[in-house]
């Protein structure tokens, strides 16, 4: 589906809503974030969303993520609903979103999963990277085996080439289901060792551009988002050009769209709605 602009416009509203939601609790529970992806370039080189951008990207260090997920449902109004590995059976990323369960925003990828499919922001979180080469290598290796089996979930859901199925039949009975491999990457990312270096395992690159300094994130510099104050990497400038290069640079006309494939984008009703 693709989105027209009165409903482009419509989107962001609820997602900026639901932002306003997010920063409000974290600055309740002390609790600290950074804007990142499209959103931090989004804040810098527009003061907002990116023209054709229709989503909104948060990073956490681990332990604020864990104690977000698990407080946050206390301070946010009963429509929003914190959803992660703990909170809705069926789901199986490793990081957060925030939903809006008045909403619909059913995407290809997820459309046969029983889970919230109400417009969202994403809550990723930040760990620790290995320090030593050898346990970077098993920790990738690793990484890739829990990831595969997680992934044979959504290529069984969808149209994959025979191929493909083979893989994930393969790996999917490895860890006998996504749920148990995706809990097995929680574990994963969570026993590191704290190091100088910090990754955003569920970032959209899924490669070393996702690694960064610790010191890159630090405390964090006020940016404005569609005039909200929000919290951005303290060394913003060296995240934005590790991540894109010459980010203030507009990229081709072609390449000015949105990333998502979606099913059922619907602002006025449940997506329960659409599960009877």
């Amino acid at each position: 589906m693709v989105l027209q602009e009165s409903n482009m416009k419509e989107l962001r509203t609820v997602e900026l809503e639901m932002l306003r939601s997010f920063v409000q609790v974290c600055e309740s529970l002390d609790l600290k974030y950074y804007v990142l992806y499209g959103t931090l370039l989004g804040a810098v080189r527009h003061h907002g969303f990116i023209p054709w951008d229709d989503d909104i990207d948060i990073g956490m260090m681990r332990e604020d993520y864990e104690c977000f997920i698990k407080k946050a449902p206390q301070y946010l109004p009963d429509y929003y609903f914190v959803q992660c590995l703990a909170s809705d059976k069926e789901y199986t990323m490793n990081m957060a979103k925030l939903r809006d369960s008045r909403t619909t925003f059913i995407e290809t990828s997820v459309k046969g999963f029983n889970i919230n499919h109400g417009v969202y922001i994403d809550i990723l979180p930040l760990d620790f990277y290995p320090k030593g080469k050898m346990e970077a290598k098993i920790f990738e290796f690793k990484k890739r085996l829990y990831s595969q089996a997680v992934r044979s979930e959504y290529l069984l859901q969808t149209s994959a080439n025979a191929g493909q199925k083979v893989i994930a039949k393969v790996a999917h009975f490895m860890m006998k289901s996504g749920k148990n491999a995706a809990q097995k990457l929680s574990n994963l990312f969570q026993e590191q060792h704290p190091s100088n270096y910090v990754i955003s395992n569920c970032g959209p690159w899924g490669n070393k551009k996702e690694i960064m300094p610790y010191e890159w994130y630090g405390d964090g510099i006020t940016v404005q988002f569609e005039g909200l104050d929000v919290n951005a990497p303290e060394c913003t400038q060296k995240w934005l050009e590790h991540m894109y290069g010459n980010y203030m640079q507009l990229p081709p006309e072609e390449k000015r769209v949105t990333h998502h494939y979606t099913e059922v984008i619907d602002l006025h009703h449940s997506y329960k709605e659409y599960k009877k």
